[in-house]
């Protein structure tokens, strides 16, 4: 939990938490042994503020604020417990198409993949084809309480699991913060509550794109998202995706993915695992594509498990490309053919990819 997350009506973030923790731990404990035992929460741990942010400039009407629950971090905590046990089923349990709260999965996805298909759409001019866009606005402020039980019946959770959600979302007590001040106390009677924890920080645009581009192109490479594959059969068919030129015909989206390609992948150093990179075009060995030491070598798409036997690296195949140096220097590269390839990012020590390292 970020130290820096937005107090609740109590005024204790989670910073206290962690700096007091001496002082608070018994106290934190006892309650979530109670919690967990199924006590019902006191309403002065699910009070909740609620901040509300502008929608646009000079709002009029209610629709036209974001409403943002500052809940208490003693309630965070709880439900913090919850979720992080329910992450383990959630990606067996939601469906592919469903990315929120997912891990490894980021609503963007289905963005980039609607933008690819009605692009994919416009340009097939021989058929006729028809887009519905469905929406339910606010859906999560209307979920029915008896409909979140009777799903996770369903799904077979324990009747003692669905009690510990029942008592985080049914006693929760609300005031509306206006001008800096709380106003009302109030009771809600369905929907569940959006808690934000972010922070805002002002960069320069240009940088801004670049980076969320270099993200974006990072997670095309490593994601099985239904939008990492739909691309990835769209432009790439069975070459590797370094190698493929954007045309004409392509979308924004893999214009903007092809712009950051070199930006990004020279700042990526591949430790192998399946072996399952373009042996020529991705960085495994050295601080450069092999292919740079031989143009012609441009055109091949050979994976680098490719010149692998059983008992390690293949030498007969590597000595009809290379010479005996670079053999060396290629067959000290380790690898684990039971783990998946991974990137190391260079801009960061911990190898990492972040943002503000982009």
């Amino acid at each position: 939990m970020s130290a820096g997350s937005v107090a609740g009506p109590d005024g204790f973030n989670a910073y206290f938490y962690q700096v007091c923790c001496n002082i608070v731990r018994e106290d934190v404990v006892t309650v979530v042994q109670d919690f967990l035992s199924g006590s019902p929460l006191p309403i002065s741990l699910t009070t909740t503020s609620i901040a509300l942010i502008w929608k646009v400039k000079n709002p009029s009407r209610g629709s036209e604020y974001r409403p943002i629950s500052l809940c208490n971090t003693s309630n965070k905590i709880l439900t913090k417990l919850l979720n992080d046990r329910l992450k383990i089923l959630q990606p067996s349990i939601i469906v592919p198409n469903q990315n929120n709260f997912v891990s490894q999965r980021q609503i963007g996805d289905n963005i980039q993949l609607s933008q690819e298909i009605l692009h994919s759409l416009e340009a097939n001019k021989k058929d006729w084809n028809v887009a519905l866009k469905l929406d339910m606005a606010k859906v999560y402020d209307r979920v029915d309480w008896v409909f979140l039980e009777t799903v996770l019946l369903i799904l077979g959770f324990l009747e003692h699991w669905i009690r510990l959600v029942r008592n985080c979302v049914q006693n929760c007590w609300f005031s509306v913060m206006i001008n800096g001040s709380l106003s009302g106390f109030f009771k809600s009677s369905r929907g569940l509550r959006q808690v934000e924890e972010g922070e805002l920080e002002v960069q320069l645009l240009q940088d801004t794109v670049n980076a969320f581009s270099m993200k974006l192109w990072r997670r095309f490479r490593l994601s099985s998202s239904l939008w990492s594959q739909f691309l990835s059969a769209k432009y790439c068919k069975r070459s590797c995706a370094v190698t493929t030129r954007a045309h004409p015909s392509c979308s924004p989206i893999w214009w903007r993915l092809k712009s950051v390609q070199g930006l990004t992948e020279g700042s990526i150093f591949w430790a192998l695992g399946e072996g399952n990179l373009c042996f020529w075009h991705n960085v495994w060995v050295g601080d450069a594509p092999l292919g740079d030491l031989d143009q012609e070598s441009f055109l091949s798409h050979k994976r680098v498990h490719y010149y692998w036997s059983d008992n390690g690296w293949d030498v007969e195949k590597l000595k009809r490309i290379f010479p005996a140096p670079l053999i060396q220097l290629v067959t000290a590269v380790p690898f684990d053919c039971g783990s998946k390839d991974q990137p190391i990012w260079k801009g960061h020590s911990t190898g990492v990819f972040l943002l503000k390292s982009a």
